[in-house]
């Protein structure tokens, strides 16, 4: 099976951009549901013109970056999304030019997790640029050793290792996604 990664898009816009923003909200709550691997799903691509009536692996890689992506939730300004294997940089690079070109005082913050911690990151997009990064597996474990260095002391094959570093290595993600969206500058 693929990994399922999580995005998340927090949009800071002004009032006329806003306007969008909430006409996407719209359009997802009146989406229909297809189904996923059993889920109810609303594809991210509803919201783009130009989509073709069949959509194909390989239009979602040229358009939306991964393979597949639909709106989990949706809350303030915020949408959350799920993806196959990547973060969907396609469509949030769609999304973001659309509030751009209202707002060009917006900010568009993504921030992004394999759902087994291979890897995570983040993105800001405004009108000055975009600036982001990512870090893997071996930077989330350094940063839980680093947290917790009595985990140095486990085997690491133990289940008490394992267990350890699971129950803190989400804290880590979101602690080093807050850390980096934090830094001035674009």
């Amino acid at each position: 099976m693929a990994n399922h990664v999580t995005s998340r898009v927090e949009i800071q816009c002004n009032e006329a951009a806003q306007v969008l923003v909430e006409k996407w909200m719209s359009a997802i709550d009146e989406m229909d549901s297809v189904t996923l691997n059993g889920d109810g799903c609303k594809y991210v691509w509803n919201l783009m013109e130009d989509v073709p009536a069949e959509v194909t692996h390989e239009w979602t890689a040229d358009n939306i970056g991964t393979k597949w992506c639909y709106f989990e939730d949706m809350y303030d300004n915020t949408f959350v999304m799920t993806s196959a294997w990547d973060w969907p940089i396609k469509f949030i690079d769609w999304m973001s030019t659309q509030i751009l070109a209202i707002d060009e005082d917006a900010t568009i913050t993504v921030t992004y997790e394999d759902e087994g911690a291979n890897f995570a990151g983040y993105h800001i997009y405004t009108s000055l640029g975009e600036r982001g990064d990512a870090i893997d597996w071996d930077d989330l474990v350094k940063m839980v050793t680093e947290a917790i260095p009595e985990i140095t002391e486990l085997e690491e094959s133990s289940d008490e290792y394992f267990d350890m570093l699971y129950d803190n290595i989400w804290d880590a993600v979101y602690k080093w996604q807050d850390e980096q969206i934090e830094q001035k500058g674009n």
